[in-house]
């Protein structure tokens, strides 16, 4: 080969030798190029992770209490997104609740990542057979928890004379306590409302009429009143608005009270000075309810004191003093004292007594003498 020749063989070799590797070069950027479009590729997604407070399946009028999620309140129908992670679910007390404080009481909820978390209430309907007139009652409501009712400081607390309280709640056991009596137990499912009677007992009272020419007197401190109270506090030392109620109704009439009998209550029938003079019990010794009650009481009628004088008699006003004969037993073997019913009534008139024994101190003065009298009469 000569030296040209030589030449352009190594020429070509070159040109073909850089045309190869400008080819696989070319080819190795294709492969990295199409290789980022793979592995670099950007999908985008809408995250779809929702909470939903559903409408309730019962009717939610005079409901009290409210549900939140996260601490942020969320009332019926609410539908919003929610973040991924562990949150609280739970009922409160409303604001300006008054006979009603409904539970406080939470549960963890995990949320994750693109569910629909749909949430419905549960409601808690607390009633008595009948509604109550005599006595103020207080109910506590308490989650049961591992078996044991939960702290008194979540309770809800249902109070004041009422025929029915309703609030919200989680779904669970529950405890409904009215105080000082049985506890009942109740089960709450989900979007659903459970119903608890509480059971009550009838008090009945028979009277006598009243006679015109007597008309009925009584005063802020003098007569008699019922009263319904814990057997816890039996002396009747204690009264509230609602705790006690007149002998009779305002129209003269006899009537007629309902009490709460879900454990032992006495229904005392007392003075205004707190005198207890006759009770009865909800429950019989063996622990039985006792359905109805029945108290009588008589007419006590005192006249204008008669004064005599000579041949002739006057009828002068003046005014009594009533007290009644100690019914308990006397250990000193004496005869047993009379004390004051607080009644200082003028006389020609009348008072609704239970039966007894009474003493009756009668004074009236005229411009000559001053004249006092001491009746005793029982009943019946």
């Amino acid at each position: 080969m000569n030296h040209l020749a030589a030449v352009s063989t190594l020429r070509l070799a070159t040109v073909l030798l850089a045309a190869t590797q400008a080819i696989a070069c070319s080819s190795n950027n294709d492969a990295s190029i199409q290789g980022a479009n793979v592995v670099n590729r950007v999908e985008p997604t809408v995250s779809d992770t929702r909470i939903k407070l559903s409408g309730a399946s019962f009717d939610t009028t005079g409901f009290s209490g409210e549900y939140t999620f996260d601490n942020v309140l969320i009332g019926t129908g609410t539908d919003r997104v929610a973040s991924v992670g562990t949150f609280d679910f739970s009922v409160r007390p409303s604001e300006g609740s008054t006979f009603v404080r409904a539970m406080k009481r939470s549960v963890r909820v995990n949320i994750s990542e693109n569910t629909r978390t749909t949430f419905a209430p549960s409601g808690l309907f607390v009633r008595y057979s009948e509604p109550i007139n005599l006595g103020v009652v207080e109910i506590g409501v308490r989650a049961v928890e591992n078996g044991f009712p939960a702290d008194r400081a979540n309770e809800a607390l249902l109070s004041g004379q009422s025929k029915e309280w309703k609030m919200f709640v989680l779904p669970g056991r529950v405890t409904i306590q009215p105080k000082g009596e049985t506890a009942f137990e109740a089960t709450i499912e989900k979007d659903a409302l459970a119903t608890i009677t509480l059971p009550t007992t009838r008090v009945h009272v028979a009277l006598d009429p009243i006679d015109a020419q007597f008309p009925l007197f009584s005063s802020d401190s003098c007569g008699f009143e019922f009263a319904s109270v814990q057997t816890t506090h039996d002396d009747g030392s204690y009264k509230t608005p609602g705790d006690s109620a007149n002998v009779r109704r305002p129209d003269g009439s006899a009537p007629e009270f309902v009490v709460s009998s879900g454990g032992p209550r006495r229904v005392h029938l007392r003075a205004r000075n707190l005198q207890n003079l006759i009770s009865q019990n909800t429950h019989s010794p063996s622990g039985d309810k006792i359905d109805d009650l029945y108290f009588h009481l008589n007419r006590l009628e005192v006249d204008d004191v008669q004064f005599v004088s000579g041949n002739s008699t006057v009828m002068v006003k003046g005014t009594y003093v009533v007290y009644r004969k100690d019914d308990r037993p006397n250990p000193g073997g004496s005869e047993l004292s009379f004390y004051d019913v607080g009644c200082v009534a003028p006389t020609k008139t009348s008072m609704d007594v239970p039966d007894g024994t009474y003493e009756i101190r009668t004074t009236a003065e005229t411009s000559l003498s001053r004249q006092t009298s001491v009746r005793r009469v029982s009943f019946p």
